[in-house]
């Protein structure tokens, strides 16, 4: 019994400490991105040294990677879905919305995944969870049109258009439950995951001449840009140890933990307040995340 609540506890403070991780990256992003890092360059960074940092992990720990064709397709869609497409998204859209609405909206990926697996047909439909994503679509609908919780009208279709990256973590989630390769080791799917998105950006940063320069001496940017490498990398650590302690039903639950740590950054650093309508549409957004990360892991059992 003693054992339990010791796991129970440092499930609970990983599950803390990741959400306080990567809700944090989000109010760093929007400090870049208004303060003359292009979100490309931005992105370059952010991709290009996890990536670094993991290789380093996988080398020291001789994980295997694989480079078979079924692997490769997998890096390959959930490198685009899970990194490139949905990182650069909210890159974009961190410069006109504020950090702590950003982050509740990027974190709604349990509320876009259930109606994407009925579609795949890897999950089954309740109305109970049809009910939840109803409620969280509401909140969604309640945070985007509530207009003094965002600096102007017209920066509202931002808004929308930061949905777009929760449907790209949401459709890379389904395709990591459906084709997942197997042996597989999260930490070098990781790594093909971040290989990928760095194929995809490295180009695309220096086409458009778009490269941010990390130069000595270091400025405020640079020193955001390499703290924000060093959070995610550690996250990627804190994440595996976090579901192999708990669980990855347990883990969908960090989204809730990221929002609420947005928020608080978001007051804290930019004095970002919300209306009734916008507290409403998140605690909409943040109660059914949790309930149906909850009902989730009840029907598991």
């Amino acid at each position: 019994m003693r054992l339990f609540r010791s796991k129970s506890l440092q499930s609970v403070l990983l599950l803390l400490l990741l959400g306080t991780l990567w809700g944090s990256g989000y109010t760093i992003a929007r400090y870049c991105m208004t303060h003359g890092v292009h979100p490309l360059g931005y992105g370059f960074w952010q991709s290009i040294g996890p990536m670094i940092f993991l290789i380093l992990v996988v080398i020291s720990a001789k994980i295997p990677f694989s480079i078979k064709p079924n692997y490769i397709r997998y890096y390959i869609a959930c490198g685009v879905l899970g990194i490139a497409i949905p990182n650069t998204m909210m890159y974009f859209a961190a410069q006109h919305i504020p950090s702590g609405i950003l982050t509740v909206l990027v974190n709604t990926v349990p509320i876009l995944t259930f109606p994407l697996s009925i579609l795949f047909a890897l999950e089954r439909f309740t109305y109970q969870r049809f009910l939840l994503v109803l409620i969280g679509f509401l909140g969604i609908f309640l945070t985007i049109i509530s207009n003094s919780s965002l600096p102007s009208l017209h920066n509202i279709p931002w808004s929308i258009i930061t949905l777009i990256a929760p449907l790209s973590f949401s459709l890379c989630a389904v395709w990591i439950s459906a084709f997942r390769p197997m042996p597989s080791n999260s930490l070098s799917l990781s790594l093909g995951m971040l290989i990928i998105s760095s194929i995809c950006l490295t180009p695309l940063t220096f086409l458009m001449h778009k490269f941010y320069p990390i130069s000595f001496p270091l400025n405020t940017n640079d020193w955001l840009i390499l703290l924000e490498i060093i959070l995610s990398s550690a996250g990627y650590i804190v994440l595996f140890i976090l579901i192999k302690l708990a669980g990855p039903v347990y883990y969908s639950l960090v989204g809730g933990v990221a929002s609420i740590v947005g928020l608080l950054w978001g007051r804290i650093f930019y004095n970002e307040g919300l209306n009734l309508i916008s507290w409403i549409g998140v605690v909409l957004i943040i109660s059914a995340i949790v309930l149906l990360t909850v009902l989730m892991k009840t029907n598991k059992h």
